[in-house]
């Protein structure tokens, strides 16, 4: 990452072309708003610009705007499950959108802000940047966990079952392959 004075005005200072747009609270029902979905997202010297891939809408939040910053696990009534950066900006609106490290994020905008004398104020009920990387940790280990479930159960129940028919025993011995001697019925016997 450059640092800010380094650079010209409007080149990128950050991008994440996988970030992902959870729409705007606030804004009422807008269909900009309210179209959920990946983009580009990239902060210049001046502004915050998201570029969606699928609908080609621009939305543009210039710095001096932003009033906080802050991380979540929610936005706009929905769980995401991973963390969300949300700008609040023009007072009551605030833009979600997950990025890799959010972190990054609040301290590069903190940063030009403090050059401007305007420092968007970090929301103190959002998560602590040390407890992001552990919930990545965490998630990651019980996905893998519950793959290696799922790959596992499988075997381990036809593995009990398949043992189970082996071992019952009804008058007769177990053949291969699991089927059962069938005993002889009874009364079928011979007298005497």
């Amino acid at each position: 990452m450059k640092h800010p004075a380094e650079t010209v005005p409007n080149e990128p200072i950050l991008v994440d072309r996988a970030a992902n747009y959870f729409g705007t609270e606030g804004a009422g029902f807008h269909l900009r708003s309210s179209l959920r979905g990946n983009g580009v997202l990239t902060l210049t010297e001046d502004r915050l610009v998201f570029d969606q891939y699928l609908t080609g809408t621009r939305i543009e939040i210039p710095l001096e705007r932003i009033s906080r910053l802050g991380v979540g696990l929610w936005h706009r009534f929905r769980a995401s499950g991973v963390p969300v950066l949300k700008i609040t900006y023009d007072q009551n609106l605030v833009f979600g959108v997950a990025v890799a490290h959010p972190e990054r994020w609040i301290t590069a905008i903190e940063s030009l802000g403090k050059r401007r004398g305007r420092v968007p104020l970090v929301e103190s009920r959002t998560l602590p940047l040390g407890t992001l990387r552990r919930f990545r940790l965490i998630l990651g280990v019980v996905l893998l966990f519950l793959l290696f479930l799922s790959v596992l159960l499988p075997l381990l129940l036809s593995w009990v079952h398949n043992r189970s028919v082996h071992e019952i025993r009804m008058d007769g011995a177990a053949l291969p392959g699991g089927a059962l001697e069938s005993p002889p019925p009874r009364g079928t016997g011979t007298l005497g």
